[in-house]
């Protein structure tokens, strides 16, 4: 994204998609901004007026201190995001040979988990409330409790993947593979600036040949 001006003009919120679904270690939450319009940026038809969304990592930068750019909670990709705790998490455990598969299971488990917890939390407030219902109820505070809240506690709680609910989402390991992968692209220079500094105490190469191990065999018995 280049944005050419920083005189933007505020437009409405955005509606497609209305907010921007951000997968963090133990539940999700969402972004909302407005959209804004550069007037010297020129969209895809090629007429002025490009829109941006508040969110946008290049509007981000080339609009607001570096100060604030780093509070933002979340490292967006395409279409989703995950939050940058999650991605800190996602380092550390690829970085010590947990794998992604292993990572997304531990991620579902935590996930719902939390589901479980608030579904119990849920039961537990409507036995409560079904119990004030039976006694006499002389204030008028629990007047209110009992009229106002017997239809909703009536109901389950919802499912962790229902969509039009609790709306329960993991990523899969193949995508959380390709947010690290991404990440470290961007940082390439930052890793190998790091590897420059450090003392070569002790040098070690892998000098195998698996190649020749899969792919060469003598009268049908591996050479090596």
């Amino acid at each position: 994204m280049t944005l050419k001006s920083k005189n933007l003009q505020a437009q409405e919120w955005a509606t497609t998609p209305i907010a921007r679904r951000i997968c963090d270690l133990t539940n999700n939450f969402y972004v909302m901004s407005y959209r804004y319009k550069c007037p010297r940026c020129f969209n895809e038809k090629g007429q002025p007026g490009k829109t941006f969304a508040g969110h946008d990592h290049g509007l981000m930068k080339k609009s607001l201190p570096e100060s604030l750019v780093l509070e933002f909670p979340a490292i967006l990709t395409h279409r989703s995001a995950i939050s940058n705790d999650m991605m800190d998490m996602v380092r550390s455990c690829f970085s010590n040979g947990m794998g992604s598969t292993p990572f997304t299971n531990m991620l579902t488990m935590l996930h719902t988990k939390r589901h479980n917890i608030i579904e119990f939390i849920f039961i537990l407030v409507r036995e409560e409330l079904q119990k004030l219902q039976e006694k006499n109820n002389t204030h008028s505070i629990t007047k209110y409790i009992s009229t106002t809240t017997k239809h909703q506690f009536q109901k389950t709680f919802s499912a962790f993947n229902d969509k039009n609910q609790y709306a329960g989402f993991v990523p899969s390991s193949k995508y959380l593979s390709e947010c690290f992968e991404e990440f470290v692209e961007i940082h390439r220079k930052e890793y190998d600036q790091h590897t420059a500094t450090q003392p070569a105490t002790v040098l070690t190469v892998d000098h195998c040949y698996k190649t020749c191990k899969h792919i060469f065999k003598l009268e049908n018995t591996k050479i090596f």
